[in-house]
């Protein structure tokens, strides 16, 4: 797995919590490498707007880090 940063994390736990819509004029704020990594996927649900869900893997790092915490 890749290391992650804090803010990573966060995003990951924020999306244990559920699924988050982004326009396409807001900052994506990490997801990108997130998605690329496999942590995290993207659906396209119209033009302007993705949808953004936690894989398996995005929910095994998050257990894996608060193991470590």
């Amino acid at each position: 797995m890749a290391q992650l940063t804090y803010d990573e994390l966060r995003l990951l736990r924020q999306l244990e919590r559920g699924d988050q819509t982004i326009s396409d004029n807001q900052p994506r704020g990490g997801l990108d490498r997130l998605v690329d990594e496999g942590y995290v996927i993207r659906r396209l649900l119209n033009p302007s707007q993705t949808v953004h869900s936690i894989t398996a893997k995005g929910r095994a790092a998050v257990h894996e880090a608060e193991g470590n915490d």
